[in-house]
């Protein structure tokens, strides 16, 4: 165990806390120590993942299914291209707005998110990235109609 928590001392994600002494009643030898460790937050967000997920192969193959869904619905099909360009702009969008959020208010974020579980946070930051996405709209919507063909 030591050796992953030197790994999370070294990022910065524990720091050593203390030392606590166990005496054992009725023993004579000496106590023994155990250190302690505590984390250096309540959460830690993660950036950087975005990277990833606008690899290539992940957006060509995002934009092709997309491209189906869309068929159906628009009873015509958008180019590639557009679309793949379309899905990096709104995923880099949207993780610069999360990047962004979680860079300029980290202590009251820890304050307000910091006992919410994993999946209903998750939620909630897809809304509030929705939100922001929709404060934003005019920036997308021309391109939008231009690369789905649609007035």
């Amino acid at each position: 165990i030591y050796r992953h928590l030197k790994a999370l001392t070294a990022a910065d994600l524990v720091v050593e806390a203390g030392v606590r002494k166990i005496y054992k009643s009725g023993e004579e030898k000496p106590p023994t120590t155990q250190r302690l460790f505590a984390r250096t937050a309540k959460f830690f967000y993660l950036s950087g993942s975005t990277e990833e997920y606008i690899s290539p192969e992940n957006v060509k193959k995002r934009a092709k299914l997309l491209r189906e869904i869309l068929g159906i619905d628009l009873k015509h099909k958008p180019s590639l291209d557009c679309l793949e360009e379309f899905i990096v702009k709104l995923e880099s969008s949207n993780d610069n707005c999360m990047t962004d959020l979680f860079k300029e208010h980290p202590d009251e974020l820890a304050e307000v998110v910091g006992e919410v579980p994993v999946h209903e946070l998750q939620n909630v930051l897809n809304i509030y990235s929705s939100i922001r996405l929709l404060l934003r709209k005019s920036e997308f919507e021309k391109y939008l109609k231009e690369c789905l063909k649609i007035s």
